[in-house]
């Protein structure tokens, strides 16, 4: 994904976001199910998201509550294309965990 980042990329994004009709009703509704899976999550938040204030990356404990979250002071809405090594950093021993379970 970070290998294809680009303007256009990040444009396609853009519009998919504009076209999600109310996102917070859809995780309300989901929400619930969400939470009946209990299972491991791991949540990579960049702190200085412009779009979604990093006061959501907690609220994801509400949905996975087994989720660890992981806040990248220096990154913004898309982590893992502004500090790779940091989602690696993290992202890596999560799935070495979840594989060793």
């Amino acid at each position: 994904m970070y290998r294809d980042l680009d303007r256009g990329t990040k444009r396609a994004v853009l519009r998919l976001y504009r076209a999600t009709n109310n996102p917070g009703q859809m995780a309300e509704a989901l929400g619930a199910l969400f939470r009946q899976l209990d299972v491991p999550a791991l949540v990579i938040w960049g702190a200085a998201d412009p779009y979604v204030p990093v006061r959501f990356a907690e609220r994801q404990q509400e949905f996975f509550p087994r989720a660890r979250i992981v806040i990248l002071e220096q990154s913004g809405h898309w982590p893992f294309a502004d500090d790779p090594e940091a989602v690696a950093g993290a992202l890596i021993p999560f799935l070495q965990k979840q594989l060793e379970a």
